[in-house]
């Protein structure tokens, strides 16, 4: 069996050390060189899975943009990601998931520490025209979600039915979810599991969840929704398609 007929058998791929210098041009194209030969003959690929700091970076860059589409990519995750030199995910970057166009679902898991993973204020975002086609986005970040980069980069999935965010501390996201799709249909939010139980201080989403008119399923974690039990009156005066209502175990309730 030759390998391109192996490669035209990989559906699933994970790359499992992603650290590429993309300030030393030559360097950038020698390490490169791998995915090229991969992306070749693994055309038939529907998931990718890429581990390390400068993953995203790499791919959705400009030597990145050198490499084969992969038109049947559907499923795409990036972790281990921080800013180091530049920001993995400022949203210059984020439109270029445009040379995947069969894909609808994207996992992004940035480092806890990192507050500036999205971008500064003062960054221009390129023009851009339509959605990106993703519908699924599962985000795992801290101080980072609320910082006004985060707003724009959410801003650009305007098809997004299922969003999934894993937030590590009581920070402030309203922007963020103001910045998220009306079309959201399915909603999870949540501390990591290893979060301090010392720390009682909830995670305030209650007035943002009545603009989601079309949501069907809501999950919260714990200390995501106020013990007072406010978040009911609004999900039952505001989200009429609701169906099912998940809540983690402790939090408090009155």
């Amino acid at each position: 069996m030759d390998e391109t007929s192996v490669g035209d058998h990989v559906r699933w791929l994970e790359v499992p050390h992603f650290a590429v210098s993309l300030i030393n041009e030559d360097k950038a194209k020698r390490a490169l060189a791998p995915l090229r030969c991969i992306f070749r003959y693994c055309h038939e690929l529907v998931s990718l899975v890429c581990l390390g700091s400068s993953a995203m970076r790499v791919l959705l860059s400009s030597q990145g943009a050198s490499l084969p589409r992969l038109l049947k990519l559907e499923y795409l995750a990036f972790t281990e990601l921080d800013a180091e030199r530049d920001s993995p995910l400022a949203r210059g970057h984020a439109v270029r998931l445009r040379r995947f166009p069969a894909l609808r679902s994207l996992d992004i898991e940035v480092d806890w520490e990192d507050d500036d993973a999205f971008g500064t204020p003062d960054v221009s975002p390129p023009h851009v025209t339509g959605q990106l086609p993703i519908t699924s986005l599962t985000l795992t970040a801290g101080e980072s979600l609320s910082t006004p980069g985060a707003a724009r980069f959410l801003a650009d999935f305007g098809l997004l039915t299922e969003l999934d965010l894993t937030v590590r501390g009581a920070i402030d996201i309203g922007s963020l979810l103001q910045a998220c799709s009306t079309t959201l249909m399915h909603l999870s939010l949540q501390m990591p599991e290893d979060w301090d139980d010392d720390d009682t201080t909830p995670l305030n989403i209650d007035a943002d969840l009545a603009r989601f008119t079309h949501l069907t399923h809501l999950t919260l974690g714990a200390r995501t929704y106020a013990p007072s039990c406010e978040v009911f009156p609004i999900l039952a005066a505001h989200l009429p398609h609701l169906s099912s209502v998940t809540l983690e175990s402790d939090t408090p309730l009155v």
